[in-house]
């Protein structure tokens, strides 16, 4: 069972049911604020994809696409440690610093400056030829220890985003 409101991080129990009594905490949420610029010359960038993940307290996640202006907020977070990663077609950066965020804060804005990336798209499809509608798409360069997931859309269309150059294994 799952439980969220605005204002919260989201929360959760499990167990077996019936018998099982299920308690959800919602604590307040914290909020990471920044701006996504070009490293090489400082302009915002809008239409980027921002997300942080952190294994804090529990598992919490979140994504939001940055505006004209550059800037993001990914709210609904739980206390934890974050860094910020955004990500285009054509940029990907990360945070410098993680932002430790507590319980019911809002960070300090935080910079991600992008730098030029690639992306590598097709199409996953089953023994048939039909189009898969439920999978995803792994990438590994080992030689640079790297590597990228993308989902599959539902069309079978799926797009890796924010690749450094390599030889990646799919």
């Amino acid at each position: 069972a799952a439980a969220q409101a605005e204002g919260y991080a989201s929360g959760n129990d499990s167990g077996v049911a019936p018998g099982h009594h299920f308690e959800i905490y919602l604590t307040p949420e914290a909020v990471l604020i920044g701006k996504v610029v070009r490293a090489a010359d400082g302009t915002p960038v809008e239409g980027a994809e921002v997300t942080a993940a952190s294994g804090g307290w529990g598992w919490s996640e979140a994504m939001a696409l940055t505006d004209a202006g550059g800037n993001f907020r990914l709210d609904g977070l739980e206390p934890g440690v974050y860094k910020a990663r955004a990500e285009s077609d054509e940029l990907m950066g990360r945070a410098e610093e993680q932002t430790i965020l507590g319980l019911g804060e809002t960070s300090a804005p935080v910079l991600v400056e992008a730098h030029p990336s690639l992306f590598v798209d097709g199409k996953i499809v089953t023994d048939a030829g039909k189009a898969c509608e439920d999978g995803s798409l792994s990438l590994k360069d080992h030689a640079n220890s790297r590597d990228a997931w993308a989902q599959v859309e539902a069309d079978g269309v799926v797009r890796a985003r924010g690749l450094l150059p390599g030889e990646f294994e799919v």
